[in-house]
């Protein structure tokens, strides 16, 4: 009877580790997921920053061209 006793006071005790354990491993996806998350909106704002900076450019480029093309002619 107390072996049984100690028994499921051990398997408490490991319930409540491994419950522990899952809590952990839980705050720590969430946390790093948001880590990434906020990681990869910054690295997109900068790649769509990069784009409209280079389709800026290349219009600037090809209004140049033009008005180069406009003088010559």
């Amino acid at each position: 009877m107390i072996t049984l006793l100690i028994l499921m006071i051990l398997l408490g005790v490991l319930a409540i580790k491994i419950g522990l354990f899952f809590i952990k491993g839980l705050f720590w996806l969430i946390f790093v997921g948001f880590g990434l998350l906020l990681i990869t909106k910054i690295f997109f704002l900068g790649l769509i920053a990069l784009g409209i900076f280079a389709i800026y450019w290349l219009v600037q480029l090809f209004q140049v061209q033009n008005h180069n093309r406009n003088i010559n002619s």
